[in-house]
């Protein structure tokens, strides 16, 4: 699957919001913005740490890091357009991102996500991601990251 990778900027902003908006919709059934303030800024607030993934000329997906400590990047606002979902780009997505990072000095990615989605709970399990804990309605992860990522 042949994805091309854009970073995040003032002209792909809106449809980036677009996916990240309909993904949360998706899951909680509404959007609520006042949950989700960065949304609405996605480039004051991630910069080009948020990477846009296209095909045939449309974004179908988002990505964004930021980094936690020296060796750690959290992961943030991966979505997949929906009728998209279940063909690999989600795993594709995570797959360059984990590249970049690498290729930037990280060895560690965390990310959380809401426990009761299980889906998403196992496709990050499947990713070889680990649970390091269970607080409240979220679950976090880890993976330790290997620069022969592609």
């Amino acid at each position: 699957m042949d994805l091309q990778v854009q970073f995040l900027n003032k002209e792909n902003e809106a449809d980036a919001i677009a996916i990240i908006k309909s993904g949360l919709t998706q899951h909680w059934g509404s959007y609520d913005p006042s949950f989700n303030p960065d949304v609405t800024a996605l480039f004051n607030h991630y910069g080009d740490r948020l990477m846009t993934f296209w095909q045939a000329e449309k974004m179908v997906g988002t990505a964004a890091y930021y980094p936690k400590d020296a060796e750690t990047v959290f992961v943030t606002r991966v979505s997949v357009i929906e009728h998209l979902q279940g063909y690999g780009i989600g795993s594709r997505i995570m797959s360059l991102l984990e590249q970049h990072v690498v290729e930037l000095g990280y060895k560690f990615a965390e990310l959380e996500t809401t426990t009761n989605w299980e889906p998403v709970v196992n496709f990050y399990l499947k990713l070889g991601y680990t649970v390091t804990r269970v607080q409240d309605e979220d679950t976090y992860f880890v993976k330790r990251l290997h620069a022969e990522i592609i």
